[in-house]
């Protein structure tokens, strides 16, 4: 992917928010298929381009003031954690740039290593896919700032 022509417009597949433990195996698969019987929504949103996005966390910055607020409304079914939650994407020449912003009162942050089991901490996901009929690709990311990155 050429991520220097402009911007970039990709079908955000869903963007996820998962609590510490999700429960029981069996509920996981039961949510899993509902999740999976969702529907056919796949809502588009633009990634602008930036020349180099400000990493310091600013919410406000001024290359973050350019890109479209996603607000989170498309959550994992198991559990009734809900934080409101927003998240802003750019694109530059080094890459895809993942803002989130969650309001949330509790906050578990224990796995460090890369491709570590994120998902048992407080994390967000984003799903993209760039190009229709072939495959997506899966960021989570925990609150402490470890990824797991994977392709489907």
């Amino acid at each position: 992917m050429n991520w220097r022509r402009g911007n970039l417009v990709v079908a955000v597949m869903t963007l996820l928010l998962g609590p510490a433990a999700l429960g029981q195996e069996s509920k996981e698969k039961d949510a899993m298929q509902k999740w999976r019987d969702y529907g056919n929504e796949k809502p588009t949103y633009t990634v602008k381009a930036a020349a180099q996005p400000e990493l310091q966390g600013l919410w406000d910055g001024p290359a973050w003031k350019q890109a479209e607020t996603l607000e989170v409304a498309h959550f994992f079914p198991v559990g009734e954690f809900r934080p409101v939650t927003q998240a802003r994407v750019l694109h530059g020449k080094d890459g895809l740039y993942i803002h989130f912003r969650v309001q949330d009162q509790y906050v578990l942050s224990t796995r460090t290593e890369y491709h570590g089991e994120v998902w048992k901490d407080a994390c967000a996901e984003f799903f993209v896919q760039p190009k229709a009929d072939r495959g997506y690709f899966n960021f989570e990311i925990n609150a402490g700032g470890t990824m797991l990155i994977s392709y489907h």
